[in-house]
């Protein structure tokens, strides 16, 4: 009887992600997805994931599921190096063998990322010196204060700086992966991607960290919620200056003023961006033409859309449909 050899994939790209007792499990599993799904998109699967440690064998998220990792071979030589984020960083970056590690590895791949906290992993390696880089939010007032080298940015998904990418909170790992998917190949394999994971929308790296309903929920308004929550519910009214102050009750400048102050944005700019967020819903869930989407998300016409999709997302129709 003949014996079946079986024939492993030839991968043409090695993933080294970094795990470590309370690493936020999804900084892990969000990149590793796309990447996973990359391998199922392609004929030839071109990444080959490798999940290695400083710890033993088996680490727990912060979440509390357990990770398997596996002793890193000497072999590493080109690929991509992703260090994740979560409650566990302030330890590893305190432990000098980790470091020690991480460092051997970065200086054998090509890129080294970083995705929300871990970008302090990174930094206390010296992969960020003199480099612009990304954390969450909440943190970059302390990656700032922690390592003065690093040129904090706090508004953007991702930065690419080099052979250096970082990422903002959370879900901003897969659109890291997804850009890296896209240097690797082709924007069309990461927008198939997008599409199998049902991802939102591909977002940009010079993009926003928060969603606008997430960023108009962060400011938690007690005057105006209700207010927001009408816009939302009726984009094409009039939501002039003067027609909002008197749906709250108040002068114009009166409300000017305190909805500033409360929203942290001018009214006119949340109106705006509601309007964007309707109508980039339309365009990646739907086929109607860009006229209808336009009127339908309160905007006179389709060059109002498209200029006020440009300012608030840079991105065209075009692109939010890819």
């Amino acid at each position: 009887m003949t014996k079946k050899v079986q024939i492993m994939p030839k991968y043409s790209s090695r993933i080294f992600i970094f795990g470590f007792e309370g690493v936020q499990l999804i900084d892990i599993s969000g990149p590793a997805q796309v990447f996973s799904t990359a391998n199922m998109e392609q004929a030839t699967p071109p990444y080959l994931i490798d999940y290695f440690g400083h710890e033993g064998a088996i680490v727990k998220s912060a979440s509390g599921l357990p990770i398997q990792l596996n002793s890193l071979e000497d072999d590493v030589d080109g690929g991509t190096l992703i260090l994740p984020g979560g409650p566990g960083v302030a330890s590893i970056c305190r432990n000098k063998e980790a470091i020690k590690l991480i460092q051997k590895v970065g200086e054998r791949v090509n890129r080294v990322c970083s995705v929300c906290t871990g970008a302090f992993i990174a930094a206390e390696a010296g992969f960020l010196d003199n480099k612009r880089a990304v954390t969450h939010w909440r943190a970059c007032a302390n990656l700032k204060a922690d390592y003065p080298q690093v040129h904090v940015e706090e508004d953007p998904l991702y930065i690419r700086d080099g052979h250096v990418w970082t990422s903002a909170g959370v879900t901003a790992g897969i659109d890291l992966a997804l850009a890296l998917v896209e240097d690797d190949h082709n924007t069309l394999l990461a927008a198939r991607i997008a599409r199998r994971l049902v991802v939102y929308l591909r977002r940009g790296g010079g993009q926003k960290q928060f969603s606008d309903p997430l960023q108009l929920q962060f400011a938690e308004s007690k005057n105006f919620g209700g207010l927001i929550e009408k816009i939302n519910e009726f984009p094409t009214y009039d939501w002039s200056i003067e027609k909002m102050a008197e749906t709250v009750g108040q002068s114009s400048r009166t409300f000017h003023r305190k909805f500033l102050l409360e929203v942290g944005k001018t009214p006119g700019e949340v109106v705006a961006e509601i309007r964007c967020s309707i109508a980039r819903n339309l365009l990646q869930t739907t086929k109607t033409n860009i006229d209808h989407i336009a009127y339908a998300s309160g905007f006179k016409n389709a060059n109002n859309l498209r200029r006020a999709l440009q300012r608030q997302y840079k991105l065209t129709p075009k692109m939010i449909r890819q």
